[in-house]
């Protein structure tokens, strides 16, 4: 019998292959962006989707519907619009009234009911990953008014190994799949002994060298010529953006962020102290923001003072909390604009002002304070991950993979005194148990998960075809699974 999938951005050169082949036998409706596609869209779907036509600057150009919206309607999706107004500011770069925002918000609520009212036979909206934009979390609320269940891929930090969850923003609804799990346990254990091209990556991304405005003029007039000399690509990479900028406001904008990360890495730098390694600490590494491991998966913790707060008011009195910013944040040579709401000069102050927290500067290395600290913490940063391997514990304040470990637990919906409970008991782990904990969690995901990838592989040690065979199988096996 053949199954009515919603598949959510399955458009990348690796993904769009989940969709070719589910069509073939059953009906496929795709929403993503088309630059990967080498066919017609029929060859992918039985109806496509454009996401850019949602971005600010396309969005008149949406087709009209006739579904009217009601207070009621409105009332039952407050949850949608808080998120939609939390995320707005990595497109919204220049800055719009709120009722604008409004309009805007109202207009895609009624595109996405109007879409799901002549779309009832949809069986499961499956999402690539945890959305992320504020025009794709549409779906997600929306699915549930028509009784339409919800499937996100959860990337891990082991490589090639995808959970299925199905919550937004809620820790460890994780589908408990039994799908080769002595294939997949032995696989996991293999592939945490070694560093990952995935992480190779992660770590080259982190070491791009900035590039000071001030300190070294020259140098940067000269990083920044090649760009003078490029803009048919500055011209695309601003054709490709979802932002509300005209192309003489997005030039800019990138000038106005080159100033500005210069300016805050001076700062960090100025309010930084070399960590006291021999003292008692908790290692907190703030997130790279806009990303979707704070929005929506650290849900109202995605404001990083919240939780540096909670930990400055309970961790014990003989502990300090060393905040380290992530080095993504402040060293885009080319100016990341998206970034331009996500930090500013009270925030740090904000941070600063907390009585046992002390700023770490950025070029500290992460390891050194991972080996040291007693206590790993972050919204779902990979710094508990790499704590748990040398039997460090950790706490999340987001959802994220681990939180499925007793000794790196999700705080994500913990009372205050239930936070500095856990913290206790974690601070009192010996290694033994450590251990013990991330032997039992390790075969917990082995059951949850499979051997697949949700973007283009990092590496070749498993066939794209095999990969592209166990997300299939998975996906047509999930009624059976629930």
């Amino acid at each position: 019998m053949k199954k009515n999938y919603f598949l959510i951005n399955f458009t990348d050169r690796f993904l769009i292959k989940i969709p070719e082949a589910l069509t073939k036998n059953n009906n496929v409706i795709l929403f993503g962006d088309n630059k990967h596609f080498e066919k017609d869209t029929s060859s992918y779907c039985n109806k496509f989707i454009n996401y850019t036509s949602f971005f600010p600057k396309n969005f008149q150009t949406l087709e009209n519907n006739s579904f009217l919206l009601t207070n009621d309607i409105i009332e039952k999706n407050k949850d949608l619009e808080l998120l939609f107004f939390q995320l707005v500011d990595r497109i919204f770069i220049k800055p719009v009234s709120i009722n604008s925002l409004k309009n805007y918000y109202y207009d895609l609520l009624k595109f996405w009911y109007n879409f799901f009212e002549n779309n009832k036979d949809i069986d499961i909206i499956i999402f690539e990953s945890h959305p992320h934009m504020p025009f794709d979390i549409f779906p997600y609320f929306v699915g549930k008014q028509f009784n339409i269940k919800s499937i996100f891929l959860k990337s891990t930090s082991i490589n090639n190994f995808l959970l299925f969850d199905t919550e937004l923003n809620k820790k460890d609804h994780y589908l408990e799949l039994k799908i080769n799990q002595k294939e997949n346990l032995k696989y996991i254990k293999d592939e945490i002994k070694i560093k990952t091209n995935k992480e190779i990556r992660a770590s080259s991304l982190n070491e791009i060298k900035h590039v000071d405005i001030f300190n070294q003029p020259f140098r940067y007039i000269k990083s920044r010529l090649k760009y003078l000399f490029k803009l048919s690509y500055i011209k695309k990479r601003y054709e490709g953006s979802y932002y509300n900028l005209n192309f003489f406001e997005f030039i800019v904008e990138l000038i106005k962020r080159d100033i500005q990360k210069t300016i805050f890495r001076k700062f960090i730098k100025k309010k930084s102290i070399k960590p006291d390694l021999t003292k008692k600490f908790i290692y907190y590494s703030l997130h790279y923001q806009p990303e979707r491991s704070t929005d929506p998966q650290a849900n109202h913790y995605s404001n990083q003072l919240l939780p540096l707060k909670i930990l400055n008011e309970i961790v014990p009195d003989d502990f300090y909390i060393y905040v380290k910013e992530h080095p993504r944040q402040y060293i885009d040579n080319y100016p990341d604009i998206r970034k331009k709401n996500y930090r500013n000069k009270k925030y740090y102050d904000d941070i600063l002002r907390l009585s046992k927290v002390r700023m770490v500067d950025i070029n500290f290395p992460s390891e050194i304070l991972i080996k040291h600290t007693k206590l790993n913490a972050s919204c779902t940063g990979s710094n508990v991950w790499e704590g748990l391997k040398i039997l460090k514990p950790g706490i999340h304040f987001g959802h994220n993979w681990t939180g499925l470990c007793q000794s790196s637990p999700s705080v994500l919906n913990s009372t205050i005194e239930e936070i500095k409970n856990l913290i206790n008991r974690l601070l009192d782990k010996n290694e033994a148990e450590i251990s013990n904990d991330i032997d039992i969690f390790l075969k917990k995901i082995s059951n949850y998960g499979v051997i697949s990838s949700n973007s283009v592989p990092y590496d070749d040690k498993i066939s794209e075809e095999l990969l592209v065979k166990n997300l299939i199988n998975v996906i047509e096996s999930i009624n059976d699974i629930e």
